[in-house]
């Protein structure tokens, strides 16, 4: 939102506050008046909730920031919604060769050798001097 005049207004920074507390309260989330674009996450949060109180305390905030701004802030963000599309196909998936563990693969490990797999699980270590499988 380019013009940020109305956050000179006392009355105007209150009513945002307000804004900010019901949208906590009602959602635990901490929205910022510093955030770049305030008005129209919280217009998204207007429109989740669909709370009386938060939907009076934004008419309010509205009417200070003027509905005009806010309109132009909702707008330019709905021009950047890309829209995107996936190509499908005929074709089956192809099935990926699997690879099973080899019983015969070994690992070193500090000078000593251990099986690479064992109950379908792979060496990751040793823990206390006992090999260890994830």
């Amino acid at each position: 939102m380019n013009d940020r005049n109305w956050m000179l207004n006392p009355s105007a920074i209150r009513s945002a506050k307000e804004c900010i507390q019901l949208v906590k309260k009602e959602l635990g989330v901490k929205l910022l008046l510093s955030h770049p674009e305030f008005i129209q996450m919280l217009h998204e949060y207007v429109e989740l909730t669909e709370s009386q109180e938060l939907n009076t305390a934004y008419g309010k905030l509205v009417s200070f920031a003027g509905a005009g701004n806010v309109i132009k802030s909702l707008k330019s963000k709905e021009a950047t919604i890309v829209e995107f599309k996936a190509n499908g196909t005929d074709a089956a998936p192809s099935e990926q060769e699997t690879t099973t563990p080899s019983d015969d693969e070994m690992v070193t490990y500090g000078n000593k050798q251990f099986p690479r797999w064992r109950e379908g699980k792979e060496f990751s270590g040793l823990y206390r001097g006992q090999p260890n499988y994830t």
